[in-house]
């Protein structure tokens, strides 16, 4: 564990290629002397078979067409060994929480007895009872669910839902917040709490 961050290590580039079709990695990372053609295979090779992982090169001695290699093979950044490691952490936790969002887009959140499926957007209540929303109903119900537990600022609902933040859109807010507690009445152990000239928030009752 490094910085809140579990961290798998080897000291041999092709047994640590191996290890990715092991297990879930959020991003891998290759600490090298020199970027040579043995290593960008190796990249290569494993873009095929996983797109999606992040990759990332620090390495002490490159050239320009070391780099330009390094980006034609696959890899998503590339940084020299004086990098800066808080710019490198913030890299890696926005990575994570952009695939933790993407998970839940494709396999939906489940909230109490609550199913909010993404691609169908619609609300399940416990397994069976479907409750088909609104896109700004489905949208807001989404940035509280993501976030449950805690709370989310009025100015950061209107801003994702409606685009911008008035007088207006703070009542229609309002309004939608209403509308959900209406769909989410059946649960009663859940509760959407106005937090007075902050926000709302999701939770249980108790």
């Amino acid at each position: 564990m490094v910085n809140d961050v579990n961290v798998t290590t080897t000291t041999h580039v092709e047994r640590g290629f191996k290890k990715l079709g092991t297990a879930f990695f959020d991003v891998c990372i290759i600490y090298t002397q020199a970027v040579y053609s043995d290593l960008l295979d190796e990249i290569r090779k494993n873009r095929a078979d996983n797109i999606r992982l992040p990759i990332y090169i620090i390495a002490q001695h490159f050239s320009k067409t070391n780099v330009l290699d390094a980006y034609a093979s696959g890899i998503d950044d590339f940084f020299d060994s004086a990098f800066d490691a808080e710019i490198l952490l913030i890299k890696i936790s926005n990575v994570i929480r952009r695939r933790s969002l993407l998970t839940a887009e494709s396999q939906g959140i489940v909230f109490g007895k609550y199913h909010l499926r993404h691609e169908l957007r619609q609300l399940v209540y416990d397994g069976d009872t479907v409750i088909h929303l609104t896109i700004k109903e489905f949208e807001l119900l989404f940035l509280m669910a993501s976030n449950f537990g805690e709370l989310v600022p009025k100015n950061q609902a209107m801003r994702t839902v409606w685009k911008r933040n008035d007088c207006f859109t703070s009542k229609c807010l309002d309004v939608y917040i209403w509308k959900l507690r209406k769909h989410l009445a059946m649960d009663v152990s859940l509760s959407i709490k106005n937090v007075r000239n902050s926000g709302f928030l999701l939770t249980n009752k108790n």
